[in-house]
């Protein structure tokens, strides 16, 4: 069997007659904030590949579960996910697109797909709605790690299921912290070092515990793009390289540098795909990646769409209210008893502003005059990207990673899970937004 790293989180698993392909993106080059790109950019796509025999889908972020692939994908394709109660943005969004034949898998269950192929789907150590996955067939055993964050003795347990021949693994958290924080530039700094630090610490941790015979620095392999943004990709997290580069002595001849198209099989090793690579982990060659025509009319084109709502200051402020109401029915509300959350909404041009002071201790919504300092975590963002997001057109995740929002919290250092857990768990409200919009 051939293991194929197709792009990012895409990974192809391929002998004759079966094919299974894990989080597959096959089409387009952006997830849907069109500031954050593949890179290195995909070799092939759909066209290529346009039949699987199985698939896996760790999760709902469109890096991982893309809608412009899914629709291209065979609508009765036996597809396998996580059964986890706060799923739900999942399994409607595969809904919406008609696939008849989706399996939910209890998580450590190892589930026999057929005669020759099982699929173990472990679930996200800290809450997120995530998976990781162990694939078995005839013999050799691959973990798909993607974006799944899973606690030293959770790996350690996995690692005593079967011995894996090669594990894609998470490296380097993609998220637009501390970039996109009202933070001094010098606490910005020392934060981004310490995240890219914790995120290798955690990487070479992982290897170390789940002894696959190669680990490959996997899905963090993403950029954003923009005038003068290039310096952002490597200021919090590593390239791939550095990755391997940094590692301990002990794990370093585990480590593999897999670009898209490169092929690993068991007994010959890393066939690549392209013997010269057109693209490095470098602030130049990202900056003229952005420069491509095709890159900067889709950026234009996205912030085009993005505009492109009918809705008076008056309903925005309705829809808001009632979105945020619904959120604060979730049970994680009840951990979250001293945070204030402040959001501001404002786009002086088309008239449209709201600011908001949530206080979950009283489980109470304020609409405020103007901004207040007394919050624990404020967001800014643009009325018209926060319309997309509760139309399920974006995720928060994809807004925040994109630099879409500004944030602050009080103080600096005070990072609370739950809050997070609540925050990206509003992507699943079910709530009627289109009496808001005009036609």
């Amino acid at each position: 069997m051939q293991v194929q790293l197709i792009g990012h989180a895409t990974v192809l698993l391929k002998d004759k007659d079966f094919s299974f392909v894990c989080d597959p993106w096959l089409v387009g080059d952006y997830v849907n904030n069109c500031t954050v790109w593949q890179y290195p950019p995909r070799e092939f796509g759909i066209e290529k590949l346009k039949k699987f025999k199985y698939i896996y889908i760790s999760h709902d972020h469109e890096d991982h579960c893309n809608a412009q692939t899914l629709k291209k994908i065979n609508k009765k394709t036996p597809i396998f996910i996580l059964k986890f109660k706060e799923n739900r943005n999942l399994i409607r969004r595969l809904k919406e697109m008609k696939f008849t034949n989706v399996t939910e898998i209890d998580a450590w269950k190892k589930y026999r797909i057929d005669q020759d192929t099982s699929i173990t789907i472990f679930p996200s150590d800290q809450g997120f709605v995530d998976s990781s996955a162990l694939i078995e067939y005839k013999g050799q055993n691959i973990y798909h790690g993607n974006d799944c964050i899973l606690y030293p003795n959770t790996i350690k347990k996995i690692s005593k299921l079967a011995k894996i021949d090669i594990a894609f693994m998470p490296y380097a958290g993609f998220s637009g912290f501390p970039s996109s924080y009202e933070f001094s530039y010098k606490l910005k700094k020392r934060l981004a070092e310490k995240k890219k630090r914790e995120g290798l610490k955690s990487f070479y941790e992982a290897v170390k515990l789940l002894r696959p015979s190669k680990a490959v620095p996997a899905a963090g392999d993403l950029i954003i793009v923009g005038k003068g943004k290039a310096w952002i990709n490597y200021f919090d997290r590593a390239s791939p390289l550095e990755a391997i580069r940094k590692a301990p002595s002990k794990i370093k001849s585990r480590l593999i540098d897999m670009r898209p198209g490169d092929i690993f099989t068991k007994d010959k090793g890393i066939k690549k795909y392209r013997a010269v690579q057109k693209w490095k982990y470098n602030t130049k060659d990202q900056e003229k990646f952005y420069a491509q025509p095709h890159v900067k009319k889709e950026v234009e084109r996205y912030n085009n769409w993005i505009l492109n709502l009918n809705i008076n200051n008056i309903n925005f402020n309705d829809l808001v209210i009632e979105f945020f109401k619904k959120a604060l029915n979730k049970k994680i509300v009840n951990k979250l008893k001293n945070y204030k959350f402040q959001l501001i909404s404002k786009n002086v041009e088309r008239n449209l502003n709201i600011i908001l002071l949530i206080d979950f201790g009283k489980k109470k919504i304020t609409k405020l005059e103007k901004p207040t300092k007394k919050y624990t975590k404020k967001i800014i963002i643009d009325p018209f990207v926060l319309c997309r997001i509760i139309r399920h057109e974006i995720l928060w995740g994809d807004a925040y990673c994109g630099l879409f929002m500004k944030l602050h919290r009080k103080p600096s250092n005070n990072y609370n899970l739950n809050f997070w857990r609540w925050f990206y768990g509003t992507d699943e409200l079910k709530i009627n937004y289109s009496k808001y919009f005009g036609k």
